[in-house]
């Protein structure tokens, strides 16, 4: 029987999103590097009173946070039949496309990508 795990963001995902402002409660966190899982009540974990700590969201709970704070929506794809995928990034109301052209070995690794090329290049 498999299992199911979530999937975390990294350690440079997190970094990212903690200096562009995200702050929702997680039940994961990093400090200094290690990923933590506490799943007693969800915190910031990126707020001063931990010092050293850093949130962990999911991979989905931070697509989420670009959809409904930043009004970015990111698509994952399946690109070809030996499951590689790639993604799209959609910006605004106006839909205006923001395509990255690569193509990667996991759905989770499109993801993070995706989320890293959010992160640098539309959140100022």
């Amino acid at each position: 029987m498999n299992k199911i795990k979530e999937d975390y963001v990294s350690y440079e995902i997190a970094e990212l999103l903690k200096e562009k402002g995200f702050n929702e409660p997680c039940r994961a966190y990093y400090k200094m590097g290690g990923l933590k899982e506490d799943m007693t009540v969800p915190r910031d974990w990126s707020h001063s009173v931990y010092i050293d700590h850093t949130s962990a969201p999911t991979l989905q709970m931070a697509m989420k946070w670009l959809r409904e704070v930043h009004n970015i929506f990111i698509q994952i794809e399946l690109y070809s039949k030996n499951g590689d995928y790639c993604f799209e990034v959609f910006k605004n109301t106006h839909r205006m496309i923001v395509e990255k052209n690569e193509v990667y070995n996991t759905y989770e690794e499109a993801c993070e990508e995706s989320l890293k090329y959010c992160l640098i290049n539309l959140i100022k």
